[in-house]
């Protein structure tokens, strides 16, 4: 279920597009951030072989999905595989997306985040 503050964020319910994220996460796009990404990922010439591999994982799994009244959305299978959800699924809200975890992994990746929070800080903004 999409948390009640991001469903208000995104201004709208429906629809969403999901696919995968980077590591080893599930996105979830509100359909104007989408067209953002899709439009910066197609700008990349597909001449390039890193841009094709690119674009071929990240479209080929991509699902609209409609979000019902209280928040819930379908996940399909085979999405459920790649993000490794099988339990307890926690949403971590973005800037542009949501972030779907497995709550064991989103705890892990949390703690070891914690402890590169400042160093983190200092190499992007210094």
């Amino acid at each position: 279920m999409i948390p009640a503050r991001f469903r208000e964020q995104a201004g709208h319910i429906s629809p969403w597009m999901l696919t995968r994220g980077l590591d080893n996460c599930l996105a979830l796009y509100p359909l104007e951030r989408w067209d953002d990404l899709v439009k910066n990922v197609t700008e990349i010439s597909f001449t390039r072989k890193k841009a094709r591999e690119f674009q071929r994982l990240l479209f080929s799994k991509a699902v609209q999905v409609e979000v019902d009244k209280n928040g819930r959305v379908l996940i399909p299978e085979y999405l459920k595989k790649i993000g490794g959800l099988e339990k307890k699924v926690v949403f971590v809200g973005l800037a542009d997306r949501i972030e779907l975890w497995e709550a064991e992994i989103w705890d892990r990746r949390e703690d070891e985040l914690s402890d590169d929070f400042e160093s983190l800080a200092e190499d992007l903004f210094s």
